[in-house]
Formats: C-alpha cells, structure tokens, sequence
C-alpha cells in the first residue's frame, strides 16, 4: 500500500498538470 501511494500521487499530479497546460496551449 505504501509503494503505491507514491505512483497515484504522481498520477495525479501529472493529470494536474496537463488540465493546467491545456488552456495554455488552447491560448497560444
């Protein structure tokens, strides 16, 4: 459980980051 923590974690924060650079891009 602990090792998998980490990973959805990242997940998630990869997820974050890409819908917060889509309107980015949409703007250029």
């Amino acid at each position: 459980i602990t090792s998998t923590a980490p990973k959805v974690a990242t997940i998630d924060f990869n997820n974050l980051f890409i819908v917060s650079l889509k309107p980015l891009l949409l703007e250029i």
